[in-house]
């Protein structure tokens, strides 16, 4: 029974207080609390009663002041507890015991000062003890203590983890000073998600949090960025775009050795296909061409007429249907051409070697041949698999400089009249004959960035460009006569003139339906003569193989028509990727000029606050502010200055050059 005068702890507000009873009866206890407060409790409810007490007539200053020293000789009271052997020790307990009990167990002559740290030690305890309401405290099972114990390691490695982390986001970020990211994948791949995706990823408020806690102000997604190229994990020049679209930029070392085994077996090959060795055969491609897909051949037949041959590279033969090849090359669909690399469809032992039309080595392909007549009329068309060997590999340079020259090969003497009556049928029948220059950037591997301006509309680039259609067309007319299914490409006939007058073109799409390739002039068209990189090509490939081995195709119409849903978001991805890419490093090109970086430039569209104008010597259009345009007109000319650029968010302030007055000094 508590008597008036006793010092007691019990739980107050969920803190262990120090108090003295004034009153006390059979339900209820008043008690003094050393900040002077009375307090209400039930008997059952003190934790610890003192076997010294206080008069029972001393004054409530008397009271409060002797509680507080109570309390500052607890507090300096430091008592050495080891709660894991006594949790041992009680570990087989089946009942709970109150402190008193608990404090003579441990400490064999137990005073108050003991028993009040013991008390402390259990309530602190979150490991080997638990309260039993108010029955006292009871060792928790060897299971649950182990399962605690798991808990708290994980808790405590996960805030070293993140103090480690907040160190490090300080140092990379404020002191540029970057050391060894921390171990912690999730921790890395929510940096990079928000680093890609900004807004959109769902790490973002958890990382701005993150970036707060170290001191870090500004955009996540600019400082996760800017984070993760300071510590060497990104380049400076990382493109975000591949990231985002999670395009594969390497081959597993399995697919690269399964492409390393493969071989042409030639005595097989011209055993099943047409042997065309015998043509001098040409390939014409850029310098720096390494997946070479296509040659041509042209033989004068006695009859006056010219049999045009058209040769595309045979991948198909390589990637089987439904192979680890076959699947990755599905997953990438297109290969992809960016200024500072090239991510191939396939591995470079099958585009760069095998299936690539090489000079002087026997290869694999489909070969379309043509009759025409002298003035090109189409007489008739054979395709076979075939086995050629290119015997000479031009530049269209070599074929530009060929053609003006006094000393025209041949084949070009033949395949260039009749390129260009092709192409006067074509035009004939209401093709759009639009030839735009393109500009070339090359990124070397330390970063020197080279420019070279391409006219599209060359003699060189006429004649493939012919050749490929023409081919294309073959394809479409030859297996749509017989059935055949396949991917055409189709353009309806506009029905919109522009402001200057040419016809507003449609947008062409693939379709399984042959129909108008207005843009083309052609009556039907198709796609296979880049097999190499394109993943459609590919697939009509195997269905003229399966078409002149087994007289069916390899694919239904319903396959053709999935992977035409299919390769409308892989062909835009790829698009967006390379569009975005051309310009993060022509601006990062500008941005390397000497300022002012004052430029040609031909307005293209004027809205009522936002143009457009054109940089002709850079095929590059830029925006800027329709006020500053004032007085001029679409098409015409001024020079303008590129300021203010950032290569990373694409941006540039365009405005309008004036040259500074120059100020005439006598002598």
């Amino acid at each position: 029974m508590i008597q008036n005068g006793n010092i007691v702890e019990f739980i107050f507000k969920n803190k262990l207080t120090l108090g003295v009873c004034q009153q006390s009866n059979a339900n209820q206890i008043r008690i003094l609390t050393e900040t002077n407060r009375e307090v209400n409790l039930k008997s059952n409810k003190i934790l610890h009663i003192f076997k010294q007490s206080l008069s029972a007539s001393a004054s409530r200053t008397e009271c409060t002041h002797a509680l507080k020293k109570w309390s500052e000789r607890l507090e300096q009271h430091d008592v050495d507890i080891d709660l894991f052997t006594f949790w041992e020790v009680l570990s087989d307990q089946t009942e709970p015991m109150d402190v008193q009990s608990l404090a003579e167990m441990y400490f064999s002559d137990a005073g108050d000062l003991e028993t009040a740290a013991l008390l402390r030690c259990l309530i602190d305890d979150r490991i080997y003890f638990e309260t039993k309401g108010d029955a006292g405290f009871m060792a928790r099972a060897v299971e649950k203590v182990e399962q605690i114990r798991t808990q708290q390691n994980r808790e405590e490695t996960r805030l070293r983890s993140r103090r480690d982390t907040l160190h490090w986001i300080h140092d990379c970020l404020n002191e540029k000073k970057c050391g060894p990211a921390p171990d912690n994948s999730t921790f890395l791949e929510a940096l990079q998600d928000v680093a890609i995706l900004g807004q959109k990823s769902s790490e973002y408020d958890t990382v701005t949090r993150l970036l707060l806690d170290a001191g870090v102000k500004g955009k996540a997604e600019d400082q996760t960025l800017t984070l993760m190229i300071n510590a060497g994990i990104w380049d400076e020049d990382v493109n975000l775009h591949l990231l985002e679209y999670e395009v594969p930029q390497h081959f597993s070392q399995e697919m690269l050795e399964q492409a390393n085994l493969m071989e042409i077996d030639l005595e097989t090959a011209l055993s099943k296909r047409r042997d065309l060795r015998h043509l001098w055969t040409v390939t014409i491609d850029d310098l720096e061409t390494t997946d070479i897909d296509d040659a041509i051949s042209c033989e004068r037949l006695e009859n006056g007429n010219f049999r045009l041959w058209i040769h595309i590279a045979d991948p198909a033969e390589f990637v089987n249907v439904d192979t680890s090849l076959d699947q990755e090359a599905a997953k990438r669909f297109t290969s992809v051409y960016l200024c500072d690399q090239k991510i191939e469809m396939l591995p470079p032992r099958l585009s760069q070697d095998l299936c690539s039309l090489v000079q002087g080595a026997p290869r694999l392909a489909v070969s379309v041949g043509v009759e025409l007549s002298a003035d090109a009329q189409l007489l008739e068309i054979e395709i076979h698999e075939s086995v050629i060997e290119v015997d000479q590999r031009l530049t269209y340079q070599d074929v530009d400089q060929e053609l003006e020259s006094d000393s025209v090969s041949e084949l070009l003497q033949d395949v260039w009249p009749l390129s260009q009556k092709l192409k006067q049928q074509r035009l004939d029948r209401g093709a759009m004959d639009i030839s735009r220059p393109e500009l070339r950037i090359k990124v070397s591997a330390s970063k020197e960035i080279t420019i070279k301006r391409v006219e599209r509309d060359s003699a060189s680039q006429h004649l493939v460009s012919e050749m490929m259609i023409l081919a294309n067309h073959l394809v479409a007319k030859q297996l749509g006569e017989v059935g055949i299914p396949l991917i055409y490409k189709v353009q309806e006939a506009p029905k919109e003139v522009a402001d200057n007058g040419r016809p507003m073109l449609k947008r062409a799409e693939m379709s399984t339906q042959p129909g108008l390739h207005y843009g083309l002039g052609l009556s039907a068209y198709t796609q296979f003569t880049s097999p190499i990189r394109r993943f459609n090509d590919l697939v009509l490939h195997r269905q003229i193989k399966h078409w002149l081995n087994h007289g069916t195709a390899c694919y239904d119409e319903v396959k053709l028509q999935e992977m035409i849903a299919m390769s409308d978001q892989a062909l835009f991805c790829a698009n967006y990727i390379q569009r975005e890419n051309f310009r993060y490093w022509i601006l990062k090109y500008f941005s390397q000029l000497e300022s002012p970086r004052v430029m040609k430039a031909v307005v293209n569209f004027i809205g009522d606050e936002k143009s457009w104008v054109h940089l002709p010597d850079y095929c590059f259009d830029l925006p800027m502010a329709s006020a500053d345009l004032a007085g001029l007109r679409e098409g015409e000319e001024l020079d303008v200055s590129v300021e203010q650029i950032n290569p990373r968010k694409g941006r540039s302030a365009v405005r309008r050059y004036t040259p500074p007055e120059t100020v005439e000094t006598s002598a």
